[in-house]
């Protein structure tokens, strides 16, 4: 600090005394300036610059970070930079301790394109107080004056005498200001990696349970945890699993917010009902309201209304340019979907699309066996019909009576039945009137009983048919 003589000495000294203890209580650049901008009270502004860094020489701009004594309209300005290449009068005098311009238009070390800018700044006069720590020059304190304006030795002591306190408050702040960056940083840092570990371990449990699923619903009741507060999820899956080739996609499997199935499930529907499928080219959709999503046509918001959908975060399932279908998360009423369920969403396509894929092929491959296990099925009854038939012509072959006859013929059936003739009187149903029982195997059915025509006249309505099964005597056939 210089040494200062006489009255207005000692006076100064006392202010410089006086404004360290503010200065060096200053907990950040706005409270500096509050604490020096006093020094000259006909000031229209104080503004403190940084430069880039803190180091003049690397830089490439400097910045007001804080600004007293000004209007509203001159506050704004904190956080523009002024660039050094258009101030090539920074550079001139980048190594002074103080810098005084008393009038822009007459000071000849004032080149045309820092006047310029000094203009757009609104300034005609100034002080500017540079800081310089370990030769590097790091910044300045500027005192603005809208007009011309001389500036006396006190003025130009006083300025310059703070300069050492408030360059030792400003380094204090930067680094302060660096230390809460870190550590906030450290902190995000440390928030970003619990919150990527807890999706991780959402992820692996969901995960297992979609490679256990075994059918579409159990996929779906599996990837639950994945969206919060969520009322519908639903699987849709395209004919054939190929949008190119479909005619139509199906709510293959659905669950909603109470665990139940979707009522829906099962539902197919046209391309045509929802054209926002044509559009759907990315891989996640996420429409947070259907009244104000640019992507949402009038004929697809229709759909969603009837099924009172106003929301949707939507996954296509895609592999190899081929589009499988749809993970379509849904809610009653408009809602953000955050980045965290965006990313866990995302992250288990391919493996529920996988799951798609195998789930698919197994109820194929369970379809062919069972079409092949019932065609074995049918072959052999077939072949014991045949071996039984055969048998049964073997044994009529053998006989002579008529009654051994019907004894064979009943071996065709596993139950306890009874096999009988009847023949028409004359062999003519036409002129008959009566139905006789030739031959029985029922002892109370004796050949020989005849029965009236009236009392068999259904019967006689049966035309040319060589085979009636009646398996309730109560309700035949021809009852109607």
């Amino acid at each position: 600090m210089v040494e200062y003589q006489g009255q207005s000495g000692e006076h100064l000294v006392r202010i410089l005394l006086k404004l360290a203890g503010k200065i060096n209580a200053a907990v950040d650049y706005q409270d500096i300036l509050e604490a020096t901008a006093p020094i000259l009270p006909d000031c229209e502004g104080v503004y403190l610059l940084l430069c880039e860094n803190l180091d003049f020489e690397k830089a490439n701009y400097m910045e007001i970070v804080a600004a007293a004594n000004v209007s509203a309209a001159l506050t704004q300005r904190v956080g523009q930079r002024f660039y050094k290449q258009d101030f090539p009068f920074l550079q001139l005098t980048r190594n002074d301790r103080l810098v005084v311009v008393e009038n822009i238009d007459t000071d000849d070390r004032i080149d045309d394109l820092s006047r310029a800018q000094y203009e757009e700044l609104g300034s005609r006069a100034f002080l500017r107080v540079p800081f310089i720590s370990e030769d590097r020059y790091i910044g300045s304190l500027f005192f603005k004056y809208g007009v011309s304006r001389q500036f006396s030795i006190q003025e130009r002591e006083m300025t310059q005498g703070i300069a050492d306190l408030v360059l030792a408050a400003v380094k204090r702040i930067h680094l302060l200001h660096q230390t809460t960056t870190a550590v906030e940083a450290q902190r995000r840092a440390l928030r970003a990696e619990q919150e990527a570990r807890d999706e991780l371990a959402v992820l692996y449990k969901v995960s297992e349970a979609v490679q256990a699923s075994q059918t579409f619903q159990d996929l779906v009741q599996a990837i639950t945890p994945l969206v919060q507060q969520i009322e519908k999820i639903n699987l849709i899956l395209w004919e054939n699993l190929d949008y190119h080739h479909a005619s139509y996609f199906e709510v293959t499997a659905g669950v909603t917010a109470q665990g139940f199935v979707n009522p829906i499930v099962g539902s197919r529907y046209s391309p045509d009902l929802y054209p926002i499928s044509k559009v759907f080219n990315q891989s996640m959709l996420v429409i947070e309201n259907i009244h104000t999503h640019p992507l949402v046509d009038p004929v697809s918001r229709l759909g969603w209304e009837r099924d009172k959908i106003l929301a949707l975060l939507m996954v296509r399932l895609t592999q190899d340019e081929r589009w499988y279908g749809v993970l379509s998360f849904e809610s009653t009423t408009p809602r953000q979907f955050s980045q965290r369920e965006q990313r866990l969403t995302l992250a288990i396509s391919e493996l529920v699309l996988g799951a798609v894929i195998r789930i698919h092929t197994e109820q194929e491959l369970a379809t062919a066996i069972e079409a092949q296990q019932n065609a074995l099925l049918a072959e052999q009854a077939a072949r014991q019909e045949m071996a039984q038939l055969y048998q049964v012509s073997k044994a009529i072959n053998q006989v002579s009576d008529v009654n051994q006859v019907l004894t064979a013929i009943k071996q065709l059936f596993p139950d306890p039945i009874h096999v009988d003739i009847f023949t028409w009187e004359h062999h003519d149903r036409s002129k008959a009137t009566y139905l006789e029982a030739t031959a029985s195997t029922d002892a109370e059915l004796p050949a020989g009983t005849q029965f009236p025509i009236e009392s068999v006249r259904s019967l006689t309505n049966l035309g040319k048919t060589r085979f009636v099964a009646i398996n309730d005597i109560n309700r035949p056939p021809w009852s109607n």
